[in-house]
């Protein structure tokens, strides 16, 4: 109960929005517009909109279905309030229909039909049927504002201009002062129809428009001045505010990118400050819960709270707030969005070469150190060559904590080319550093103690200082909102649409074992140094596996921290088993059975009370509570169990993850292997035997290691089944944990431990 009383700590609450019902909204479309577009030069209506005193602006993640989000995605998400696309995944982009009956939408029921295919739950037309039910008169300029306003049965907004050829600032001068003067309330517009039109933009394939995106900047601003200037000449004559919403809503390039988003509450007054001189507001959405961030998912749930009537049931997006303490200067504001958008396409740049480079750096490695350590040459390699094997284990141990300390430098900025080489140097040679640090450290702090204790600990405490090392800076990291994870080459990226707080998959797993060799170590210490006996030097190993496993699955499971679904049900039977191994205790069927029903319950509940919350305020926890209760479980599982055999026959990690359970299979079978092939044997001689057969061996001397490495195991394992990065996660685990063994090993042989030193397990 306890643990439960501090998952589902409540998250910041946000005041109701207050009713603007008289307030007319206008959406304007601003097609693929990027923050580094924007210039007094090329768009000085949007630096015009961003000067009003109430104007909120950030990036805008657009991802739909797809990697790239075409026109027609772009606006049906706005319809739905869902991820929607309107083409079957993999094509390319095709046109909005344009040739409408008089009253209905043409082509609707394909779109709804493509939708449904997809399986993420998107009914296009929720828009448009919520504004109809409360009466609220709409109308739709453009094709992708027709997607935007038509109703579920297909009903256009009213009155619709579909086909305009093209949207021109004067054309929208011409209807938009009518529409207002004759009380529409809620007004889309495409300013981009026919401007930025990329209907031959394929997802992969090279396919951008021939027209420069300065030009089609320029164009889109023209179209966004119309607009303005009619709500400023309405909110004058008519005494009534007028909100207004510019956001970029597709993709135009072959690489998905965030787009502007700018919202203001145009007043009477008409006061609006220079643009050298004007403050805007961060936006806010707690679907991100990061300054700045929103989605194109976000904006059903904001023009429902901003009219004052209900979010509906199935959007999955929050309202985009003002952060009122995040007041900048604009001129901050756009170099700071600018750079951001920069930093994450120098990341991403850098993550093909990363992975396979991080993967051949462990295989290398592995295939090393398995010969290394096989007897007998493993007595005969000199220490110096061991401590050689020991940095190169710790720097991959150490490469997650060097893709974080990287970002602390602003590597990105040096150009497209050279960023993403200075990056992956940068995080490698943080990473060597640490590993030499920590080894030296360690050696150092234990060289006052004599014989076979001095070594043991500098055998173990430079990986465990590390593992410890990163530990502690993810779960600060979680408490901070993650923004380590924002822009780093190991991170989630605001583009992918997935995760921008809490643990990702990646962070997850490296959470996960370095939470078990942190309990491992520390439970070496207090069965060490507090306990007189065998009994209670188990108790003591218990808790300290205890008392981890508390905290990590606590900052994992937690809504308003980690917001992990699928974390806890993998951590708890972990730390479970790993404790009952400490205290001595026999796995049975039926204790397992216990613990995994136990995890269950325990996961559903939290998922649960995080669903009691409203809607708004919900984690993805509650909304996946919400999925089960709509009937779309079986939808999600299909995508996961989709995702994860895509990744298991398509990725790298797969090799990665094969060659770690190979060298694992030779490690503890190798001394049984030679034991049958030569019985007369002793079986500290075989392959591998010295690790594991005698007194005097590091598996017995160490013997904490055993419970924290079925606890790995154990979570991997059921992290693969339930999550849906699938083999990756076992992958990036025992990327961790076996260099982590190998780096003790290593370490080992190079101190060459006495064998009349031991008098009993030291942990």
């Amino acid at each position: 109960m306890a643990l439960l009383a501090l998952v589902v700590a409540p998250l910041p609450s946000h005041a109701a929005p207050a009713s603007t019902s008289d307030e007319p909204v206008i959406v304007v479309g601003l097609g693929a517009m990027r923050w580094r577009e924007v210039n007094a030069a090329a768009t000085p209506h949007l630096l015009s909109l961003l000067s009003e005193p109430s104007a909120a602006a950030g990036s805008l993640v657009v991802r739909s279905v797809a990697t790239l989000t075409c026109p027609a995605d772009g606006w049906l998400t706005v319809s739905a309030g869902r991820r929607a696309t309107a083409e079957p995944r993999g094509t390319a982009c095709a046109g909005i229909a344009t040739r409408h009956s008089p009253a209905r939408a043409a082509d609707w029921a394909t779109y709804v039909q493509t939708a449904t295919d997809q399986d993420y739950g998107a009914i296009p037309g929720t828009l448009g049927s919520l504004l109809a039910s409360r009466e609220i008169s709409t109308s739709a300029l453009g094709p992708g504002a027709v997607l935007a306003l038509t109703q579920t049965d297909g009903l256009l907004a009213d009155p619709t201009l579909a086909d305009p050829d093209p949207l021109t600032p004067e054309t929208i001068s011409a209807a938009l002062p009518d529409l207002l003067t004759a009380g529409t309330r809620v007004i889309a517009i495409d300013a981009a129809s026919k401007i930025d039109d990329i209907t031959r933009l394929g997802h992969g394939a090279d396919a951008s428009p021939a027209t420069s995106d300065n030009d089609i900047t320029t164009a889109l601003d023209a179209n966004l001045g119309a607009a303005l200037a009619a709500a400023r000449s309405y909110a004058t004559t008519s005494g009534t505010p007028v909100r207004i919403v510019a956001a970029g809503l597709h993709d135009r390039h072959t690489r998905p990118y965030l787009h502007v988003f700018v919202t203001a509450r145009i007043t009477p007054d008409g006061a609006v400050s220079p643009a050298s001189e004007a403050d805007v507001h961060l936006i806010s959405s707690t679907s991100t819960r990061q300054p700045g961030i929103a989605q194109s998912t976000d904006l059903l749930p904001s023009i429902a709270s901003w009219l004052g009537v209900p979010t509906p049931a199935t959007a999955v997006g929050s309202p985009i707030k003002d952060a009122a303490a995040e007041l900048i200067p604009l001129a901050d504001f756009l170099a700071g969005q600018v750079d951001y958008d920069v930093h994450l396409d120098r990341s991403r740049a850098a993550v093909p070469w990363f992975y396979p480079g991080y993967i051949i750096l462990v295989l290398a490695l592995f295939a090393v150190s398995a010969r290394a350590l096989r007897a007998p040459r493993v007595s005969q390699l000199a220490p110096r060559r061991h401590r050689f094997l020991a940095l190169w284990a710790g720097t991959a141990l150490a490469m997650p904590l060097g893709v974080y300390l990287v970002d602390l430098l602003p590597w990105w900025r040096a150009g497209a080319a050279l960023a993403p080489v200075l990056g992956l140097l940068g995080a490698l040679a943080f990473a060597i550093g640490l590993s030499a640090l920590a080894l030296a450290v360690t050696s150092r702090a234990a060289r006052g103690l004599a014989g076979g204790r001095g070594v043991l600990i500098r055998a173990v405490a430079a990986p465990a200082l590390l593992a410890t090392t990163l530990w502690l800076t993810l779960i600060l990291d979680a408490l901070a909102g993650a923004p380590l994870q924002r822009t780093a080459i190991m991170g989630s990226f605001a583009t992918v649409g997935g995760r921008f707080y809490g643990m990702n998959n990646t962070s997850f797993v490296l959470l996960a074992v370095t939470s078990f060799i942190v309990a491992a170590s520390l439970a070496a210490v207090l069965a060490r140094f507090t306990a007189p006996t065998e009994s209670r030097r188990r108790q003591r190993a218990a808790a300290a596996f205890v008392a981890i496993g508390l905290v990590t699955v606590v900052i994992d499971g937690t809504p308003s921290i980690g917001a992990d679904f699928g974390g806890p049900p993998a951590l708890i039977p972990g730390f479970a088993i790993a404790t009952l191994v400490a205290l001595g205790v026999a796995l049975s069927l039926r204790r397992i059975l216990a613990i995994l029903a136990a995890t269950v319950a325990a996961a559903f509940a939290i998922s649960y009370l995080d669903y009691l919350r409203p809607p708004a305020q919900r984690s993805h926890l509650g909304r996946f509570m919400q999925s089960v209760f709509d009937g779309e479980l079986i939808q999600v599982v299909g995508r996961k169990a989709s995702a994860n055999l895509h990744i298991l026959t398509n990725s790298y990690f797969t090799i990665l993850l094969a060659a770690a359970l190979l060298i694992l299979t030779a490690f503890l079978l190798g001394a049984r292997t030679r034991r049958r092939n030569a019985p007369n044997l002793p079986a500290a001689e075989a392959p591998y035997g010295w690790l594991l057969a005698g007194p005097d061996a590091p598996a017995a001397r160490l013997t904490y290691l055993r419970p924290a490495a079925l606890g790995i195991a154990v979570t991997l394992l059921i992290a693969f089944a339930v999550n849906d990065s699938g083999v990756v996660i076992p992958a990036i685990g025992l990327g961790l944990a076996v260099p982590t063994f190998i780096m003790i090993a290593h370490t080992w042989q190079a101190e060459r431990v006495p064998s009349s030193a031991a008098t009993h397990p030291e942990g």
